[in-house]
């Protein structure tokens, strides 16, 4: 019976009708895993893909970087190549002008006493011409002298012709290495520079790609 408001006791004792839904206690529970789950799930996705192309990034700037430094590497090792055989070609070319200039010496002595033995000869046969003429003392001991000063000069002369022969020797030697020295001087300057404009684009590119 419906309660009779007018009653005090009816009026008292009154509930207000709820709307009760019927929903499990598990039902709720699983809703709620499901929607964090979900919500975890789309965070570690998308936390685990930008690290990743940050990482990958880095990584090709990285080698990039090593790539650049390998090839400047590169370019100073042949620089110093080329420095070190451009020194030693320079060095042998020293040496050659010092022989050259012994060999020079050699032949103007040689040609000094050349002269005074020509010289000497001639004196000679002046003395012996006085000598059969005038059989002195003096005269045997001058034509002594001079006969003595002949032979150390026709010595000296032997010694001298040998030494400038060994030195003509040397200076040829040394004409043919440096020659072959500066065929490989140019041969090795020409890699160089082909190496270096090589190295330099890839470098260029290198940094282009960089920026």
């Amino acid at each position: 019976n419906p309660p009779n408001f007018n009653l005090k006791e009816d009026l008292t004792n009154y509930q207000t009708p709820v709307a009760i839904v019927n929903t499990s206690a598990s039902d709720s529970s699983q809703m709620m895993e499901d929607l964090l789950i979900d919500i975890s799930d789309d965070t570690k996705s998308t936390q685990s893909v930008a690290p990743s192309d940050n990482l990958l990034e880095d990584e090709t700037l990285f080698n990039r970087s090593q790539d650049i430094s390998d090839l400047e590497q590169k370019v100073l090792q042949y620089d110093a190549m080329l420095k070190q055989n451009r020194s030693e070609t320079d060095d042998l070319h020293r040496t050659i002008a010092i022989k050259d200039a012994e060999l020079t010496a050699e032949r103007n002595h040689r040609l000094q006493i050349e002269e005074q033995l020509r010289h000497q000869l001639n004196n000679q046969q002046s003395i012996e011409e006085i000598h059969a003429l005038d059989n002195k003392t003096n005269s045997n001991e001058k034509f002594n002298k001079l006969l003595d000063t002949y032979n150390q000069l026709r010595e000296e002369h032997i010694v001298v012709l040998r030494r400038e022969g060994e030195t003509k020797k040397q200076l040829e030697n040394l004409n043919q290495q440096y020659t072959q020295l500066q065929e490989d001087y140019n041969k090795k300057e020409n890699e160089f520079n082909q190496n270096y404009q090589k190295f330099n684009n890839e470098i260029m590119q290198l940094r282009q790609t960089n920026d």
